[in-house]
């Protein structure tokens, strides 16, 4: 009977601890696939919000490539013309961060808020505007 009760205590340890720290705010509490492996996917935006206004529709962005090699390419569209642009991507050293540095060689730093195989949401600031953007596997 002790010995029931000792391996009852430690699978609920095990679960408590699996289930009781995550890394993103909306992020999976579990999972065998690593930030990285998530990450890299052929995104497409489900949803951009600017100081909580919906501005999806003026596609700005419509699909980001994030690959293994490190490189990026985010798609959209400028006044109704097709438009894209290649960068490269890092995590930062907690992983709590993507950054993203452009072909002009500018960085930009994505807080990640949820990061699933088939689902990102990340935010940034930047002029004292924020926004969050969200986006489903292609």
């Amino acid at each position: 009977m002790k010995r029931i009760i000792t391996q009852l205590f430690m699978f609920s340890v095990l679960v408590f601890t699996l289930t009781a720290c995550s890394k993103y705010e909306e992020g999976s509490n579990f999972t065998l696939l690593t930030k990285k492996a998530r990450m890299v996917n052929s995104w497409k935006v489900l949803k951009i919000t600017s100081d909580g206004v919906d501005i999806t529709s003026a596609n700005l962005i419509t699909e980001v490539d994030i690959r293994k090699n490190g490189g990026i390419t985010v798609r959209g569209e400028l006044f109704g013309i097709p438009n894209s642009s290649e960068g490269a991507w890092v995590f930062s050293p907690n992983k709590s961060q993507i950054i993203i540095t452009g072909e002009n060689g500018n960085i930009s730093a994505y807080d990640i808020i949820k990061l699933k195989k088939d689902e990102l949401k990340v935010s940034i600031t930047e002029n004292d505007v924020f926004t969050i953007h969200e986006y489903v596997s292609k």
